[in-house]
């Protein structure tokens, strides 16, 4: 098999939502994260939100499932850095993307640099970043 990434190749995108209230409170349970601008109205506005915001971290497993489904035959997602950029909201579509920047040959193998966002169905970039995913020897070769 040839080497799977070339610059400019983009991930399949990964789509979730709209987001909603029951998903917050299962998310709160499982992460410990029960901030009341994620699970109450009247505390997110009172915080100066618009209403109540999604975990930011949510937005980032749905980056990390996005990725790690496009290289699962491939390659190990090592590394993912992000910046939150904007917030999901209630009722937001949002949109995972990657488009592959630069690859190198690393002491440790063939490394993909990909650069990644997460969009609301608003066009707000709620999240933007870059991914090293390593390509597995036996595919790399």
């Amino acid at each position: 098999m040839s080497f799977p990434f070339h610059v400019g190749d983009t991930l399949p995108p990964l789509e979730r939502g709209p987001i909603g209230a029951e998903q917050l409170a299962r998310y709160a349970q499982i992460s410990g994260d029960f901030n009341p601008i994620h699970l109450d109205e009247k505390a997110a506005i009172e915080a100066g939100l618009e209403g109540i915001i999604a975990h930011g971290m949510l937005s980032m497993a749905y980056l990390g499932s996005m990725i790690t489904r496009a290289i699962a035959d491939v390659g190990e997602l090592v590394d993912l850095t992000v910046r939150f950029r904007g917030m999901v909201k209630l009722g937001d579509l949002v949109t995972c993307e990657g488009t592959v920047t630069n690859l190198i040959d690393a002491p440790e193998g063939k490394v993909a640099t990909i650069a990644v966002l997460v969009k609301t169905n608003h066009r707000d970039v709620a999240i933007k970043g870059t991914a090293s995913v390593r390509v597995k020897e036996e595919v790399a070769s």
